[in-house]
């Protein structure tokens, strides 16, 4: 099996599909933990600028993923952002993205424009919150590589629910066991050796999750439970992964397509077949994954 296979956006090892050598070396050390350029905060003040934050404090925060996901419309997709140094720091890029870091990125600055607390540091915190198993940054394994082990945690935390369990007509049981399988293709795990051994124990956890998931001829008989700005988590049946690719729900013209960071193009777009013309046209997906950002979890 090769890279070539996968479809948008291979959430588990960020590499960009059919460009397999192609893999950053580590070039960047982290100062507290975290790795920011003065560029991604000149984004995040024009990204404050250009929106109307008093307006959007006051909406639905499904409308304010959906204004945010747009504003970033035609960002670069560049694989691999995360993997630039040869510790685990936190990265923040808001200048290009993969599937993944569109959605945490999206996310964490969807919550600080509802919170009112609209600063970088507030930013910053929740980025580390959703991207890491209890938000605890504690080395390259506890960061949430495999979405469905995201989507748990981060249901854990509140921040989001999984919502096709409520709706969705088949099971999705991930086993997972493909970066352990694959470690060569990791830079931090050919370099520690534990953390293969700490993966295969993460692995084993996220394959006893059990969730439900919409398969591709049960599309058209749920778009009514699917709200804008909902994550849509496309599973596979590529032996060893879970989730390919994912973006956010978006009605247009009454029809339910997805905003994401796609490979076709390589930027961020709206897609131009539906979400149940996408998932039938892809022979390596075989469902769909929803969930649904929580408001509350600012509250709590």
């Amino acid at each position: 099996m090769t890279v070539t296979l996968f479809v948008g956006c291979f959430s588990a090892n960020k590499e960009n599909q059919g460009q397999e050598n192609n893999v950053k070396e580590p070039s960047a050390d982290c100062d507290f933990a975290v790795i920011s350029s003065a560029q991604d905060s000149v984004v995040f003040e024009e990204l404050l600028a250009d929106l109307d934050l008093e307006n959007l404090k006051t909406r639905e925060l499904s409308e304010v993923v959906v204004d945010i996901a747009l504003y970033f419309e035609d960002a670069p997709y560049v694989a691999h952002t995360l993997e630039i140094s040869d510790q685990e720091c936190l990265v923040v890029n808001l200048r290009e993205f993969d599937c993944t870091t569109f959605v945490e990125n999206v996310l964490a600055l969807s919550w600080v424009v509802k919170s009112g607390d609209a600063s970088f540091d507030r930013y910053v915190d929740l980025l580390k919150e959703l991207r890491y198993r209890n938000g605890n940054l504690s080395g390259y394994p506890s960061r949430l590589h495999y979405f469905t082990d995201w989507l748990y945690d981060n249901e854990q935390k509140g921040i989001v629910r999984v919502v096709s369990n409520d709706f969705g007509d088949a099971d999705f049981d991930a086993s997972v066991n493909f970066m352990s399988e694959n470690f060569s293709r990791y830079p931090a795990l050919t370099n520690d050796s534990s953390f293969v051994d700490e993966m295969r124990s993460v692995e084993k956890l996220v394959s006893l999750i059990k969730f439900k998931k919409v398969s591709p001829g049960h599309i058209s008989n749920v778009t009514n439970s699917i709200h804008d700005g909902d994550i849509v988590a496309f599973s596979t049946n590529i032996d060893g992964l879970d989730i390919v690719h994912l973006g956010f729900s978006y009605f247009t013209n009454g029809q339910l397509r997805f905003i994401h960071a796609s490979t076709n193009g390589n930027r961020v777009r709206i897609s131009e077949q539906t979400l149940e013309e996408y998932v039938n046209s892809q022979k390596h997906i075989d469902g769909v994954l929803v969930a649904r950002p929580q408001e509350d979890f600012l509250f709590n």
